[in-house]
């Protein structure tokens, strides 16, 4: 399974945190420190009650939490993402697949897969539907 989220598991995506001309601090430090797949530090200062008010900020986070194998945390900063009420909320069932994929959870890797499939309009259906098929092979 570890081959599969390596194949899936791509961040290059993720939304960005600055809009051009804006000098916005930690959020461009956080985003930066993240491409420098500096975890920790980013942990260290997005982990904060302020920060986890923006659901792309939460990504990061979690994101983070995973790469650093803290798996526990990441699942529950996902499930922030999932509670936020926003239109970025559903990407956190991509990315607690993708923490179930990594622990080699078979089981919960499918049960968030099948959630996404039954949902056109979530993030990664397309992936999520592919990833589905090679793993009930």
């Amino acid at each position: 399974m570890q081959e599969l989220y390596v194949a899936y598991n791509d961040v290059s995506d993720l939304p960005s945190l600055t809009t051009k001309g804006d000098d916005q601090g930690d959020l461009a430090e956080g985003e930066r420190l993240f491409s420098e797949e500096k975890y920790a530090e980013v942990i260290s200062l997005f982990d904060q009650s302020a920060y986890r008010q923006n659901p792309q900020v939460l990504e990061y986070l979690g994101l983070s939490y995973l790469e650093l194998d803290r798996y526990d945390k990441a699942l529950a900063t996902f499930d922030e993402l999932l509670s936020s009420n926003t239109l970025d909320s559903n990407k956190g069932y991509w990315y607690k697949t993708m923490t179930y994929l990594k622990q080699g959870n078979r089981k919960k890797t499918i049960e968030n897969l099948q959630i996404i499939k039954e949902h056109p309009t979530y993030y990664k259906f397309n992936s999520a539907d592919a990833l589905l098929e090679e793993l009930e092979q």
